[in-house]
């Protein structure tokens, strides 16, 4: 059977839009490793899985269960997702050139917290009553605002992944079994956002964008391919926002693999131009951020090791005074 959402992923790349991900593990005191690999094979959980199984650990992810709505409301939800999926309003870059193709793969920033630093930013999540994730991403769409958008006051949408491999009976760990939910921060009312974000993941928000995804079985390739067209040079989300969860399984922490760091960054388009991922990994938490050329004035990758080293100095000074 055809797996569409990777056919989403395949069109742009036709376009220009390369859908090449990159998978980071750095061993404590050793040297930085890369994976690229091509979205349409492969979504993050996925490829954390396969290479931990080249590396002789067969390790499950994390995995929530999920009850998929029944075949009969699948239209229903398409033309759901169809009239629910944002857009943002009237191009709120200050610099926007979506002809511009994605940048090298490697163009990625990245923090490894140490222990003390991880502890210190959960600390400060519960005082905020936020998750981790919903804490990071309100931080860093505050500086990202201030340098990107014209207008630092205006709202965007996050594209916030959430993987539905607990929904099927089997899964491909070599396809995407990702659908999202969308992420409005509304600076300063935080607590509300979360509010808003939480009470879409308990509804399944996710479901109608799921089946929006699989729209290639009643419009076709020559569908989709019309579709991604009619979209090039539109602005719909500031980026994405992958939370990867939390990895200390019994059989991880008495591995030796348990000793590393992971960082993961997305291909990133015109569309979500912004990406930003976070692992915990035996106690060891990363922080990634790429930004895709069409909205940096400069090297991408020098923009988003600004912005993230402006976000640590933010989040350190804060630790400093607790």
């Amino acid at each position: 059977m055809t797996h569409w959402p990777s056919k989403w992923f395949e069109i742009r790349a036709e376009m220009g839009q390369s859908d090449l991900a990159t998978m980071m593990f750095q061993p404590i005191g050793g040297e930085l490793q890369k994976h690229h690999f091509h979205h349409r094979e492969a979504d993050g959980f996925g490829k954390i899985q396969n290479i931990l199984l080249q590396e002789g650990l067969k390790l499950e992810a994390p995995i929530r269960k999920l009850k998929k709505p029944p075949n009969y409301l699948n239209f229903y939800l398409l033309i759901k997702g169809l009239l629910t999926h944002p857009r943002l309003p009237n191009n709120p870059w200050k610099s926007y050139q979506p002809e511009l193709p994605s940048a090298d793969p490697d163009q990625v920033s990245y923090w490894f917290l140490s222990a003390n630093e991880n502890e210190s930013i959960k600390k400060q999540a519960m005082e905020k009553k936020l998750n981790l994730g919903f804490f990071l991403l309100s931080e860093l769409d505050l500086i990202l605002k201030k340098h990107l958008f014209k207008n630092p006051g205006d709202e965007g949408s996050w594209l916030a992944p959430v993987d539905l491999r607990g929904a099927f009976a089997s899964t491909d760990s070599a396809k995407n079994y990702v659908s999202f939910v969308v992420a409005k921060i509304k600076q300063p009312n935080v607590e509300q956002s979360f509010s808003n974000y939480k009470n879409d993941l308990k509804s399944g928000a996710y479901w109608p964008f799921w089946e929006l995804a699989q729209i290639g079985q009643y419009v076709g390739l020559a569908g989709m391919r019309w579709l991604a067209k009619k979209g090039t040079g539109k602005s719909f989300w500031m980026g994405s926002f992958s939370d990867l969860g939390v990895w200390n399984q019994p059989e991880l922490l008495s591995h030796h693999l348990s000793n590393r760091y992971w960082s993961m960054a997305p291909p990133g388009s015109t569309a979500y131009p912004i990406g930003i991922t976070t692992i915990e990994w035996c106690g060891h938490r990363s922080i990634t951020l790429k930004i895709h050329p069409s909205i940096c004035r400069g090297e991408s990758k020098k923009v988003a090791d600004q912005i993230l080293q402006e976000f640590k100095q933010s989040i350190l000074k804060t630790v400093a005074k607790t």
